[in-house]
């Protein structure tokens, strides 16, 4: 799964559970849904009010009552670049806001062009998904390093960093351990192969510009990562998820 896929969904009173490997971002038409997810102890629901957003790989179980109808937004794992919040364990409810209701009528216009057999692409509104998913929710540093990861030969130093927060180095390393569940070096890593992923996914560009556009110099060092977090060369990934033509 490499593209966001929506979809209008009815839920009944029979209480459902499972987890999947995409991100999906539950938001309400008509009626209320109610949500378990997690470690949590209460129930969560979707309502006229709220929205919720549902991490990758969190068991949830789910049900509704009485006539309802919700807009579902299925976010591939690959687009998710944001650890410290869009990849937590449990996650989120969200006020339903001006904002969050403009891009749910934005998605249910595409879903309309889309059965009059139009192109379609949600992929276009993740910048903006991802902007009000993580809206507040990211410290300096960690803003900062997705700010500058991709930049060629930008070495992002563990004292920069503390500095940011105002943490001395060796305390930073533990914060960010806690909050990240990885230490900076990993986590730069993981950012820069989920931008190839996309890269190797949407783009024909070479190996190498790939590389070069995620902050690494050589071909060879994007290759390592991959082989060390993927286990699989970029070539081979982009052979396994590259969408096909017919």
């Amino acid at each position: 799964m490499n593209q966001i896929a929506a979809k209008k969904k009815s839920y009944s009173e029979h209480i459902d559970q499972h987890a999947h490997s995409h991100a999906q971002l539950i938001m309400p038409i008509r009626g209320k849904l109610y949500l378990h997810l997690g470690q949590q102890k209460q129930l969560a629901a979707v309502d006229q009010q709220s929205l919720y957003y549902i991490p990758p790989y969190c068991n949830h179980c789910f049900y509704s009552e009485g006539s309802n109808e919700f807009l579902v937004i299925d976010i591939p794992e690959v687009l998710l670049d944001s650890k410290a919040f869009i990849h937590q364990n449990d996650g989120r409810a969200f006020p339903l806001t001006s904002r969050w209701s403009a891009i749910r009528h934005l998605v249910l216009t595409e879903l309309d062009c889309a059965a009059e057999e139009e192109t379609t692409d949600l992929n276009v509104l993740y910048p903006y998904i991802e902007k009000c998913l993580t809206s507040g929710q990211k410290p300096k540093s960690i803003q900062y390093i997705h700010n500058h990861f991709d930049k060629l030969n930008n070495r992002l130093s563990i004292k920069e960093l503390a500095n940011i927060e105002h943490y001395n180095r060796s305390y930073y390393s533990e914060w960010f351990l806690k909050v990240t569940g990885s230490t900076p070096a990993v986590y730069i890593q993981k950012l820069r192969v989920n931008k190839a992923k996309l890269l190797l996914c949407q783009t024909s560009l070479s190996i190498a510009d790939i590389a070069y556009q995620t902050g690494l110099e050589h071909q060879a060092s994007l290759t390592r990562l991959f082989r060390q977090h993927v286990q699989l060369s970029p070539s081979q990934y982009r052979k396994m998820h590259r969408p096909t033509n017919g």
